[in-house]
C-alpha cells in the first residue's frame, strides 16, 4: 500500500502485479481467479430479491412494530424460496457471486442485531 499512496482504493495486488482501476480489477479477477467470472454476474431477479433486505431490517429496528417485522420476514422468505427452487448452493449458481458477497454479511448483521433487539425488547417489557 505504501507504494501507491497517491492512488485511491481499490488497489488489487496479485503476485506482485498491481491493478489500479475498477474495470481492470474486475477483468483481472474474471480472467485469473478460478470462479472469478461469477462475482460479476448481472441478474435482475436476484438483485430485486436481495436489495432491500437490509434497509427494511434497519427500519424494523427503528419502528419495532409488527408491520415492519413482517416486511423483513417477507424479503427473507423470498430469498429463501429462491434458494430452495434454484437447487443451488448460492443465489445464482454453485459458486459465489456478487449478490452472495453482499447479502451474507447483511444476514449476519440481521442475525446478531435481531437477537440483541429481541432480548432488549424482552428486558424492556
Amino acid at each position: 500500500r505504501s507504494n501507491f499512496e497517491a492512488t485511491p482504493p481499490p488497489i488489487l495486488i496479485d503476485n506482485g502485479l498491481a491493478v489500479l482501476e475498477n474495470d481492470k480489477i474486475e477483468r483481472h479477477i474474471m480472467k485469473n481467479i478460478p470462479g472469478g467470472h461469477n462475482l460479476f454476474i448481472q441478474d435482475k431477479d436476484t438483485a430485486t430479491r436481495t436489495e432491500n433486505v437490509y434497509s427494511k431490517f434497519k427500519l424494523m429496528l427503528l419502528k419495532r412494530d409488527d408491520p415492519s417485522k413482517n416486511v423483513v420476514l417477507s424479503y427473507l422468505r423470498k430469498v429463501n424460496e429462491h434458494l430452495e427452487t434454484s437447487g443451488t448452493r448460492f443465489l445464482t449458481g454453485d459458486t459465489m457471486c456478487c449478490f452472495d458477497c453482499e447479502l451474507m454479511p447483511k444476514l449476519q448483521h440481521i442475525r446478531v442485531a435481531g437477537n440483541y433487539n429481541l432480548s432488549a425488547l424482552i428486558f424492556f417489557y
